[in-house]
């Protein structure tokens, strides 16, 4: 469950659409630099000083790794823009991901203290007009008592709900 946990910290983040765009972009731009340093390494390499070259000849080197540099760029954006439409814009990540944030969500929300809380005091409530009924409104009560209980971990619940509970089953 260590994934439900790590997408119940990214939805606590306003921009989580924003992130999945912001790692691509930022792992495109560490492809470059990577490019970019390579080209520099392989200039500082063809200098005709160090090499013993005519200047000629290592001006039609350099412009052989722009060209290089120019096809690495291509293709790098070219992967990058395939992947974005290979998914659809990010459309079919946002439909395999967001049932699964969902759930997240909604396991974070029951574990908040508002949330227990507020249904501990439904089910006390519940339990008072439970024991003033009579009749068909008593059993219409019983139910309404079970369900609301299902919706609860029964670790929960107040000891004395929890009895009441237990006691309607």
């Amino acid at each position: 469950m260590l994934w439900k946990e790590c997408l119940s910290l990214a939805l606590q983040r306003p921009n989580f659409c924003n992130a999945n765009i912001c790692v691509r972009l930022a792992l495109f731009l560490e492809y470059v630099i990577i490019v970019l340093v390579f080209v520099v390494n392989s200039k500082r390499r063809l200098l005709p000083k160090e090499v013993g070259l005519p200047e000629s000849g290592n001006e039609e080197q350099v412009r052989e790794g722009f060209k290089a540099f120019g096809v690495v760029l291509l293709v790098m954006v070219a992967v990058y823009v395939l992947g974005f439409f290979a998914t659809g814009g990010n459309l079919a990540i946002y439909r395999f991901w967001a049932p699964q944030m969902e759930d997240a969500r909604r396991e974070v929300f029951e574990q908040t203290q508002s949330y227990v809380q507020g249904k501990n005091t439904y089910i006390a409530r519940l339990r008072l007009q439970y024991e003033a009924a009579e009749g068909p409104q008593k059993e219409s009560l019983r139910r309404l008592v079970l369900q609301e209980a299902e919706t609860i971990d029964d670790d929960n619940l107040t000891s004395v709900n929890r009895a009441f509970v237990n006691s309607l089953r």
